[in-house]
């Protein structure tokens, strides 16, 4: 049974998801409950002093974990976890049976988008079990914990959250982080400026040579940029294959980090882009 994704795949996120928006709008966990720290116990002259614990980054991920992945999941829920609707008659150990089965049937080779297609609880289940990019903070913990550990096309056992039972898969993860200056001229849509295509190109130009240069980006972006990323210091966020338009998508995939592109022409105006990350 498929059910919505406002019911179940919602609840698991614990705040907003930290998705990147649309390049043309681009703009926490819940506290722990306090609780009183018991009194420190008498010291033992015979003690062994114990090695610190392992250094952790936030969210109580292990230090150096990635602060984005890119995951997919099958949940298997039953009559009683959060989330799971009235109708949900399955119990807590027929969804761990299911669970188990599942999960041999993946290590085993089974194709985990058709197995989440057919038999996940999660809205996402039409996708293949498709999450999209997680960051720190966007899961409830024992979802995140699990996935953040797992490598690069790694599965993961089978993970109990309040919603039920997730087994959980890392994909690789190729994207880009850009910025640009992108520079109009008269009679393009939602564009405002007065120059002609001539004068567009020239600045645009302009603006390519001082990024070169090491100008920083957002002095560039002030100066001789148009539309509404000009705000934001030129910043258009995080893209993964497949997400820019196919003129923007060969030049951004190709810069290093930190590297500027040539003018681009796209239907919005010249671009110039930065790769940031």
């Amino acid at each position: 049974m498929h059910l919505p994704r406002r019911l179940l795949l919602l609840p698991l996120l614990l705040v907003a998801p930290a998705c990147d928006p649309p390049a043309d709008e681009r703009l926490s966990a819940p506290p722990a409950p306090v609780t009183e720290a018991p009194p420190p116990a008498e010291a033992d002259a015979a003690q062994v002093d114990l090695p610190p614990p392992p250094a952790e980054a936030p969210g109580g991920l292990p230090a150096g974990a990635p602060d984005r992945i890119l995951a997919r999941h099958l949940l298997i829920a039953y009559d009683g976890a959060l989330g799971a609707p009235a109708t949900q008659r399955r119990t807590q150990a027929e969804a761990l049976a299911k669970a188990t089965d599942l999960h041999q049937k993946l290590v085993a080779g089974a194709d985990f988008a058709g197995l989440a297609r057919a038999s996940s609880d999660d809205g996402s289940g039409p996708k293949g079990g498709e999450l999209g990019v997680v960051t720190p903070g966007m899961m409830t913990p024992a979802f995140e914990q699990a996935a953040f550990a797992l490598a690069e096309g790694q599965l993961s056992g089978v993970v109990e959250t309040p919603f039920g039972y997730h087994i959980i898969r890392r994909d690789p993860l190729v994207e880009v982080q850009l910025s640009q200056v992108l520079v109009q001229w008269a009679g393009l849509p939602r564009s405002s400026a007065k120059r002609s295509k001539d004068e567009a190109r020239a600045q645009a130009e302009q603006a390519r040579a001082r990024l070169s240069a090491g100008e920083p980006v957002a002095t560039v972006v002030a100066a001789l940029s148009d539309g509404p990323m000009k705000e934001r210091g030129g910043d258009l966020g995080f893209f993964q294959k497949g997400t820019l338009q196919p003129a923007l998508e060969g030049p951004a995939f190709s810069l290093p980090v930190g590297g500027v592109s040539a003018v681009v022409e796209s239907a919005h105006g010249f671009h110039v882009l930065v790769r940031t990350r």
